[in-house]
């Protein structure tokens, strides 16, 4: 509700600004910058001007921002890695009761009438251990500590310039697996203008 409409670049560009003077190094280089382009949306009369005239198209301005090589989306990298549960890190699935796994319609159904497509929890149990250990192989302690240190950061940086438009879907993660360090960049949110 602060921001002005058609100048959210401008706050795209000072998030940059502040994280330089913060020094968390979570925003790309982001610029203010004075472009056009035959691909920008330009109104009948300046198209108009540009071919009959050969007038060139006037300049949009707007925030230019570094390309990240490298990096996921944090919904894409979370879903390949999801964050092991804290509570049930120990939780080992091979000593887990053995127990029939029940359809959701099921809980319709009377106690005696069983269905026909019950699978056992046999069946299931030998993947879901595999996905467990290769999840905790991961994330060993110093990459989450890394991972949580970076998050940290973005929090705080969103809450000094008051962004509460943070999402999975404008911030990247990149993790180097020799060093077991994790880095955060905050993307600036899609707007009608990019």
């Amino acid at each position: 509700a602060c921001l002005i409409p058609n100048l959210s670049y401008v706050s795209e560009a000072a998030a940059y600004v502040l994280d330089t003077q913060l020094r968390t190094n979570l925003v790309p280089y982001t610029d203010i910058v004075s472009l056009s382009s035959k691909s920008f949306y330009y109104d009948f009369w300046e198209r108009r001007a540009y071919y009959r005239k050969k007038k060139p198209f006037p300049e949009k301005i707007g925030s230019f921002q570094v390309f990240l090589k490298g990096f996921k989306d944090a919904n894409v990298f979370l879903k390949e890695h999801p964050w092991p549960d804290q509570h049930n890190s120990s939780f080992r699935t091979d000593v887990a009761p053995k127990k029939k796994r029940r359809r959701w319609d099921e809980d319709c159904r009377p106690r005696g009438a069983p269905s026909d497509d019950e699978e056992d929890y046999d069946d299931l149990q030998p993947s879901a251990s595999e996905d467990f250990r290769s999840r905790s192989r991961f994330w060993t302690d110093s990459l989450q500590q890394s991972f949580r240190e970076q998050l940290e950061k973005l929090v705080i940086l969103d809450y000094i310039m008051r962004n509460t438009d943070r999402g999975l879907d404008n911030w990247m993660i990149r993790i180097d697996e020799k060093t077991q360090k994790a880095t955060i960049v905050a993307e600036p949110p899609k707007t009608d203008e990019q």
